[in-house]
């Protein structure tokens, strides 16, 4: 008995070191985690797009120094419309930028008549002691992840407020989604759980910096997306591209979260406020542009449901 007695007791006494170990450990991360957040180490960054690159990217604006004015450079001109604004701004001046796509920038029409300039119209008229600049950024077909670099670059245009209106493009370009895409559907909450410290922020710059300016998580294969627009639907037999894909959608979704969020910190961090729109949409008279049914149609339902869709278009 007093053998069984000191076993237990050597058992017990072992599991408690191991327990005292792990909690020493955990309290060893809980003072990292305090330090790095008491000291503004490791603080949120928007970082770089973890599902897709760009093989290029060309500034938006470009200073005309005729007239002292940042105007929109000639190579984006096909997806955007000519908007510009005076290199210095007045004391009195409240510059807005409108990101977007179409909707933002008013097509078919010009942007004379979009949005954004009949805010400026009439905060104008609401607040006669001051002027309003609301800059049209809005792209034709422009996606979220679109947005984010003209953002950033408007940052250094002095803005005192961005708007954002966009979701509608989401699925106009193909793109896949690589290891990072995989890994984070595979550990799920754990991730983002991770992701949210200051120490995995503060270790994630360190990282960064050492690498230098090119690292850009190349050896998960981001998929590398045209500096402008390649829309599916522009290309002849696009529309047959699109197909049911609930991993696709998982993906978009997914991605779409992601890029508010970096919008956001990057806003927070700048200190500029960010205001955001759900796009209008006109379901009376914009059916969906195809349908598909599902795979595990019959034969007959499907001849009926063709049978149904004749009698309602007559």
């Amino acid at each position: 008995m007093k053998s069984g007695s000191q076993s237990s007791m050597l058992q017990l006494s072992r599991w408690l070191a191991r327990l005292q170990a792990i909690g020493f450990g955990f309290l060893l991360l809980f003072l990292v985690e305090l330090t790095c957040r008491f000291f503004g180490f490791g603080q949120k960054d928007a970082g770089n797009d973890p599902f897709v690159g760009f093989s290029a990217l060309e500034p938006l604006f470009a200073l005309n120094p005729l007239n002292n004015r940042y105007e929109l450079r000639p190579e984006r001109s096909v997806y955007l419309i000519n908007d510009g604004f005076h290199r210095y701004k007045d004391s009195d001046t409240f510059r807005i930028f409108v990101l977007g796509g179409s909707t933002v920038q008013g097509r078919p029409y010009a942007i004379q008549t979009a949005f954004p300039k009949w805010l400026e119209i009439n905060l104008g008229l609401a607040f006669p002691g001051r002027k309003f600049e609301a800059v049209n950024c809005g792209g034709i077909s422009y996606a979220s992840y679109r947005l984010i670099p003209i953002m950033e670059e408007c940052l250094a245009y002095d803005p005192d407020l961005f708007i954002v209106c966009t979701g509608q493009n989401e699925f106009l370009e193909a793109r896949t989604y690589g290891s990072l895409k995989q890994i984070a559907q595979q550990l799920g909450g754990p991730v983002k759980v991770v992701r949210n410290l200051a120490t995995y922020q503060a270790m994630d710059t360190w990282y960064r910096r050492m690498k230098g300016p090119g690292m850009d998580y190349q050896s998960l294969k981001k998929p590398t997306m045209k500096m402008e627009v390649d829309a599916l639907l522009d290309y002849q037999r696009g529309l047959k591209v699109y197909q049911r894909d609930p991993k696709c959608k998982e993906g978009v979704i997914e991605h779409f979260q992601e890029n508010f969020r970096r919008m956001q910190l990057i806003c927070e961090k700048a200190d500029v406020p960010l205001v955001v729109l759900n796009p209008p949409v006109n379901l009376k008279d914009t059916p969906p542009f195809k349908s598909q049914n599902r795979e595990d149609i019959s034969t007959e339902q499907e001849a009926a449901f063709f049978e149904y869709l004749e009698i309602a278009e007559e």
